[in-house]
């Protein structure tokens, strides 16, 4: 059975760089033949980069998994990968 991916779902966000971060899943879509894409949310590496909620927050959009990116990057996959 294939795995869903859901708003609120924990993924890992591979920035530009290929550092992961744990991410919150945003928002899902369609992807055409393989895994859905995202938006995602995830608290920021950069521990200088505070606010009075504590550390900040990223958003990314428009991200397919990690399986589809040639580059491997600025992608998700699940935690488990």
């Amino acid at each position: 059975m294939a795995r869903e991916l859901k708003v609120g779902d924990p993924v890992v966000f591979i920035d530009e760089g290929r550092s992961k971060h744990a991410a919150i899943v945003t928002r899902v879509w369609e992807s055409v033949g393989g895994l859905p894409g995202c938006n995602l949310a995830f608290v920021v590496g950069n521990e200088s980069q505070t606010d009075q909620y504590g550390r900040q927050i990223e958003r990314r959009t428009s991200l397919v998994h990690v399986s589809q990116n040639a580059a491997h990057a600025s992608a998700w996959q699940w935690p488990d990968e």
